[in-house]
């Protein structure tokens, strides 16, 4: 017997096993069924959210209007939204291979999209559901319909009034934490949702300020800047650090791998270090171009060096420049944004490698990465402020993780804002962006810096820019890495 079908058809006789013994069919609970509800409530509200209908006043008696009424706003769309809203969970599919509410999520899962693709190969896969109901709707999923529709008729009322008089909360907050749920059965809403597809969001080498590259529109780039603030406020929660420490360390050249818009190289020109900023980004560098010219009256920017280039080709991308550095920066997160589609980091060993080749000896390479230990473990980011942006906008920030061969391959950030609407009344919009990346725990990222090295390093790590010890009571957002090459 082929191996691989002799596993295949041990491993279903075990999962048989398991049905037998009443542990296989886990229906939804009660937290995991209004999370679901909230999510699509959301994803619904959004989707009709887009449109400038204009509703006549044939329809005032539910808005209480005989005067026109924006679609978005009207009892109709709220109406529509409940009606369809169940039915959106059957196409939700059952993973098995996950816990948690993780276990129900949109696409096919793992084990039958392999199972499938043996099906399509010829392999005779033997279980003991037909391959003709494979694709029909589980027990649980179908329980976790049967669930909301009891769950949205008992609490319509609730929903309405968040519609009309609560939406700048959060709605699963809203709804599920202070409506449907006890206390003591909110657990479910602290691990967040797992996703099957994500999107690549960054080109390779594109720093964290990188985002509007990725939205032509314009208007998600304009939500982005709203969020990070100025360029100069939110260089203020580690400006003193960076200056400390480069300060320290004698370091007048610098070379800013990850510069993006340039938030961080001009702050530095500004305090008289000699820059070189770079990134994989022509439409990202043009906003430091654009400062550098507007300011080139001034020596230090006059003396600005900018140029395009790339992480996996940097030595030959800025091989002309001729000399190395005192201080290399890679900040804001910035490094995870490249990808591991090889699945053997080879990618980023080939660009830490790269990174390190430009710190001369004696000289240092600061690059961070944000709590990953963390993120993996809860399923969500560490409660706290973002060290690197000043927001003042209402924010709600949903984590997902993508595994590959039971393994986490991918993080994705979904921001939610209220932005000031562009219509006269004022009122508030939600606006989506999603950023990427590739989750770098504290003890394999070291190693990787200091293979980079070859060993030959000294290498302290920080957390939030303060120093940072394992088993700490305090949980930072960030981890930040020094490292300094050895004569």
């Amino acid at each position: 017997m082929c191996p691989l079908l002799g596993f295949l058809l041990l491993f279903f006789r075990l999962a048989s096993a398991r049905h037998d013994d009443g542990d296989w069919v886990k229906l939804p609970d009660k937290c995991e069924v209004c999370k679901f509800v909230a999510a699509e409530l959301k994803s619904s509200f959004e989707e009709t959210g887009k449109t400038k209908e204009v509703i006549d006043t044939g329809y005032g008696f539910l808005d209480a209007k005989r005067s026109g009424i924006k679609y978005t706003k009207s009892d109709i769309r709220l109406i529509e939204v409940m009606e369809n809203i169940c039915k959106r969970l059957l196409d939700y599919n059952l993973h098995k291979e996950r816990s948690g509410s993780n276990r129900f999520a949109k696409g096919m899962s793992e084990t039958f999209e392999t199972l499938h693709n043996l099906v399509h190969k010829g392999v005779n896969v033997v279980m003991d559901i037909p391959y003709e109901l494979w694709n029909e709707t589980s027990a649980e999923v179908a329980d976790l319909k049967k669930q909301c529709d009891v769950l949205v008729e008992e609490y319509e009322e609730i929903i309405e009034d968040w519609y009309k008089n609560h939406q700048e909360e959060d709605l699963t907050s809203f709804l599920c934490a202070k409506h449907v749920l006890k206390e003591s059965e909110t657990v479910c809403l602290l691990s967040c949702r797992m996703v099957d597809s994500i999107f690549r969001t960054r080109s390779l080498g594109v720093a964290a300020e990188g985002l509007p590259d990725q939205y032509a529109d314009g208007k998600a780039a304009k939500v982005w800047q709203l969020y990070i603030g100025n360029m100069r406020s939110r260089t203020d929660e580690y400006r003193t650090w960076l200056l400390r420490l480069l300060h320290q360390h004698s370091c007048q050249r610098v070379l800013d791998v990850a510069c993006g818009t340039g938030v961080d190289s001009i702050m530095l020109v500004e305090e008289g270090f000699t820059v070189t900023s770079v990134d994989a980004s022509d439409k990202m560098l043009k906003y430091a171009l654009k400062q550098r010219w507007e300011r080139r009256k001034e020596d230090a920017f006059d003396k600005w060096v900018i140029e395009e280039a790339n992480w996996l080709t940097l030595k030959e991308d800025i091989s002309k420049l001729g000399h190395k550095f005192d201080a290399v920066i890679c900040l804001g997160n910035s490094f995870a944004h490249l990808p591991d589609f090889k699945g053997d980091q080879s990618d980023h060993k080939l660009a830490l490698k790269n990174i390190a080749s430009m710190v001369k000896p004696g000289g240092i390479l600061v690059i961070d990465h944000r709590n990953y230990d963390y993120i993996l473990a809860s399923g969500c980011a560490p409660q706290g402020k973002n060290i690197y942006y000043k927001s003042e906008l209402i924010k709600d920030i949903s984590t997902s993780v993508l595994w590959v061969n039971n393994k986490p391959h991918m993080v994705t950030l979904d921001y939610t804002l209220q932005v000031p609407s562009e219509d006269s009344d004022g009122t508030a919009e939600l606006s989506k962006f999603r950023l990427s990346y590739y989750p770098h725990c504290l003890d394999s990222f070291t190693d990787l810096l200091k293979n980079a090295f070859e060993g030959k390093c000294e290498h302290n790590v920080y957390g939030d820019f303060r120093t940072y010890t394992t088993g700490q009571e305090q949980i930072p957002c960030y981890f930040i890495h020094v490292v300094k090459r050895m004569s």
